[in-house]
């Protein structure tokens, strides 16, 4: 949820100033994007702490709501566009970590600028692989009409553990997974914000 808080801060107050081109106003929309699917991600851990979520794994809950779009109106081009729209969040993601662009933003310098920016282009890169992967299956089962097709997160790295090598391939995205969580560590702590100008 605090993830999220952030993103829309990024997308409401252009904490990164990207301005108001079109661009700018592209990658705002995106943080927004982000912030929705985080919310809702936290929603179903908190429903579950609580007691209120019984709909059983990620997968189940994923094609719990993809039944429910495809049955209504123009239902299955909305799932196709959700789809396309994780895959090319996934693909701007990746590309964001391979030009790790967000190490200008770290007050820090030499070897650790270093470090935590390697953390960070690993741990991108691990999360867009997955979210392509929901997202490819998204598409599927708004092309076939079938929630049955659709993944979760849990479904996502089942998926890359049934590849050749799956094992391996499992162990890199987990490790991608902690490089990330070290490197939102390190962004919480030498990040620089510089707060947007007022009427800016």
């Amino acid at each position: 949820m605090c993830f999220a808080v952030w993103r829309l801060t990024q997308a409401v107050f252009d904490a990164d100033h990207h301005g108001r081109s079109l661009a700018g106003i592209a990658r705002r929309a995106t943080y927004a994007g982000a912030a929705v699917f985080y919310i809702g991600f936290a929603s179903v851990a908190i429903s579950m702490m609580i007691g209120w979520h019984h709909g059983g794994s990620s997968d189940q809950v994923a094609r719990g709501w993809t039944a429910w779009l495809l049955a209504k109106l123009f239902g299955r081009w909305l799932v196709g566009a959700i789809g396309l729209s994780i895959v090319a969040a996934a693909i701007g993601i990746a590309v964001k970590g391979c030009k790790a662009e967000f190490k200008r933003r770290l007050e820090l310098k030499g070897e650790k600028r270093t470090i935590i920016a390697a953390l960070g282009s690993f741990g991108f890169v691990a999360r867009a692989v997955v979210f392509a992967v929901v997202g490819i299956f998204l598409i599927f089962a708004a092309i076939e009409t079938r929630s049955s097709e659709v993944k979760g997160i849990a479904g996502a790295l089942r998926t890359i553990y049934q590849q050749p090598y799956g094992s391996v391939l499992l162990g890199l995205t987990a490790l991608g997974f902690v490089a990330f969580g070290l490197y939102g560590f390190a962004e919480a702590a030498y990040r620089r914000v510089t707060p947007p100008k007022p009427g800016a």
